[in-house]
């Protein structure tokens, strides 16, 4: 049975992926309107991913040794404040980057913090109903991130999105003071002894991740997975304008609203069932659904050249039911390989341990990333955005069938 306490984890991480996707969805569209390019867009994504990258090696080791209410509290409104920080620098490419990257940093303390917490407030025969009602509540407000920043970009200015997300991101963090104690260690740890706890717990760390070869495997698969996908979701409104001809900031309407609504239907089959669709085959689909969006621009050109419709929204409105329908089901794919994932490592992975294992997927995924986003990037501008969308559907199509041989869902 869910408790209170579950809930109030609940309303904070609603408030705060709100927030969260608001500014993520605004800069990803504002960078890329503000300079025309995607390596601009993928240049962001470096800065904001090392910011993950540099923090990680601090942040899964705060949660395993302090109190995680403290650490979600604080780092809440923190990033709130940051975000703010957004409206002084509309119209430049270098503040921008500068913000994001402390934005960023700080949110990477919330992620393992609360992720970790979760064992510690619900029984282990609960965690994946745990887990699908808190991804439930993750896409719903993802979606509504997304959505909401498109249309406020579009209808408001640049403004709107920030000084929302900083108001949301505040209340979800006065839900975490009704939370008890969440700590570790028996005795608190001085800050001064912090850093110097560091060095010895990641080697601790290491240690343990090449002594449990199946947590690393899952680990690894999923800062894979959430690479390449991030790497192809810079190239989204290059691909829209460039290749669909469709405005960006349209996007709210194509797929980001049917990619929440595939999103919500994933999450609500598991948290009904109880038990996993096996995750190869929700990575399978993610891989032939990318694949068959980078073949959607033949389809726009024939549908356009062939069928005879009205001229409304997006050129062709049968296209864009395409278009939707694939993000739908992406979505509903997408769900099939987060929830057990999460639920399997905080199964696995005792809990001195457990926000380090978070963090170190973090850690993976944010090396990964900038990687990909700059060779992506590149390849859009140069040659067509279609490309990158190919290369990553074939690698998460190929990574199922290694995650079907080697991989260990509990």
């Amino acid at each position: 049975m869910l408790n209170r306490n579950f809930w109030l984890l609940f309303v904070n991480r609603a408030f705060t992926r709100i927030a969260y996707h608001l500014t993520t969805f605004a800069l990803v569209v504002w960078v890329f309107r503000l300079t025309g390019a995607n390596i601009a867009v993928s240049l962001w994504m470096v800065v904001f991913l090392v910011a993950s990258l540099i923090t990680s090696f601090f942040s899964g080791v705060a949660a395993d040794i302090y109190d995680r209410r403290r650490i979600m509290f604080f780092s809440n409104i923190a990033w709130g404040v940051t975000a703010l920080a957004f409206l002084l620098v509309p119209d430049s490419f270098p503040g921008i980057l500068l913000v994001s990257f402390f934005a960023q940093g700080l949110d990477e303390f919330f992620s393992p913090a609360q992720n970790s917490a979760l064992p510690q407030i619900v029984a282990s025969r609960d965690l994946i109903r745990a887990n699908s009602y808190l991804t439930l509540v993750t896409n719903i407000a993802n979606f509504l991130g997304y959505f909401l920043s498109g249309i406020m970009l579009r209808f408001i200015g640049f403004s709107a999105p920030f000084v929302t997300a900083a108001v949301l991101v505040t209340l979800g963090a006065m839900a975490t003071l009704f939370l008890p104690p969440l700590d570790q260690e028996e005795k608190p740890v001085p800050f001064k002894m912090f850093f110097g706890l560091v060095k010895e717990k990641l080697a601790d760390q290491f240690s343990y991740l090449v002594k449990n070869p199946n947590i690393t495997r899952t680990m690894v698969i999923s800062a894979v997975i959430l690479s390449v996908g991030a790497g192809a979701g810079s190239l989204a409104p290059g691909f829209a304008e460039q290749v669909l001809a469709i405005d960006a900031r349209d996007l709210s309407f194509v797929a980001v609203l049917p990619i929440g609504l595939g999103l919500f239907l994933g999450a609500l089959i598991l948290s009904r069932r109880g038990k996993f669709i096996p995750v190869w085959k929700g990575i399978l689909g993610v891989g032939v659904i990318l694949l068959l969006l980078s073949a959607s621009p033949f389809l726009r050109v024939f549908l356009g050249n062939h069928v005879v419709t009205p001229r409304g929204f997006e050129q062709v409105p049968f296209f864009s039911l395409v278009i939707a329908t694939l993000s739908f089901l992406l979505g509903v794919f997408a769900s099939c390989i987060t929830i057990p994932i999460i639920t399997s490592i905080q199964r696995l992975a005792p809990g001195p341990h457990m926000g380090r294992t978070f963090a170190a997927m973090g850690t993976v995924s944010s090396i990964l990333t900038p990687s990909v986003a700059l060779i992506f990037g590149p390849i859009a501008d140069l040659a067509s955005p279609v490309i990158p969308i190919i290369v990553v559907g074939v690698i998460v199509s190929i990574s199922a069938f290694w995650v079907r041989a080697k991989v260990v869902i509990k």
